[in-house]
């Protein structure tokens, strides 16, 4: 494999691995006998440095490579810094796509909380970076947007009937559930996984009149006739991963 590598890029990525693995083992060392929290301050600044740091250099070092180039380096990148990287709880569940797809709705869970987890101080700054990515904060802005639509929505008519597609966590009926009265609204959450929707069930706690799950999945969706009226139909994330035609058709 080393022979077909960009020396510049085999280079960048063989020294973030010795960089993040001389930090690791100067965190998991002194946190034998200092307070934890103390030591994510303390490492947090620079580690989260090394790492914006890589990803710039990497970003201009990998937009020259040719067509199929990526393949072979995203494969030396994966053997060399995986082993480091996968110790963060998020950065792990993104990569192993434990339920069959990405963006599962425990991966969208541990996104919408935003709260660092790990067995180490070190797993966590790394978990901690991950999570404060431009993308993790464009999602969770995404659910925030979303809320104010369904609030404004609710606002409108306290008996609107709001159908969520690929619903997942449901996290922003959670959050809006919080501060308005939800009572007399009806929430259709359309989703493949059947984990995710009875996730969202128990987490909706004491709206369970309130709300009907569909399981199903988009493609199955769209060649159904569709009879139901909304007030309001919105879906977050999923368009992602459509191919243009069938996203075309959902819409």
């Amino acid at each position: 494999m080393n022979d077909n590598l960009n020396p510049e890029y085999k280079n960048l990525i063989d020294s973030l691995k010795i960089s993040l693995k001389k930090m690791q083992k100067e965190i998991d060392h002194r946190e034998r006998e200092e307070n934890k929290g103390h030591l994510f301050k303390t490492y947090q600044p620079a580690l989260f440095k090394i790492i914006d740091e890589f990803i710039v250099e990497h970003e201009i070092v990998a937009s020259h490579f040719a067509n199929g180039e990526d393949k072979t380096h995203g494969e030396y990148f994966r053997l060399k810094i995986n082993p480091i990287a996968l110790k963060a709880p998020f950065c792990k569940r993104c990569f192993d796509k434990p339920l069959g797809y990405p963006g599962d709705y425990l991966m969208m869970e541990m996104l919408y909380s935003n709260t660092r987890c790990g067995d180490s101080v070190f797993a966590q700054i790394f978990d901690a970076h991950t999570l404060q990515l431009p993308f993790a904060n464009a999602v969770r802005e995404r659910c925030a947007r979303i809320e104010k639509e369904l609030k404004e929505t609710i606002c409108r008519n306290p008996e609107s009937s709001i159908l969520s597609v690929a619903s997942g966590p449901a996290w922003e009926i959670r959050n809006l559930q919080k501060n308005t009265k939800l009572d007399h609204s009806k929430f259709f959450l359309l989703d493949q996984d059947k984990s995710a929707l009875e996730f969202a069930r128990k987490k909706l706690n004491g709206l369970e009149t309130n709300i009907s799950c569909l399981e199903k999945n988009v493609v199955d969706f769209v060649k159904e006739k569709q009879t139901s009226k909304f007030d309001l139909v919105y879906s977050m994330g999923l368009f992602d991963y459509l191919p243009q035609k069938l996203a075309r058709r959902l819409v």
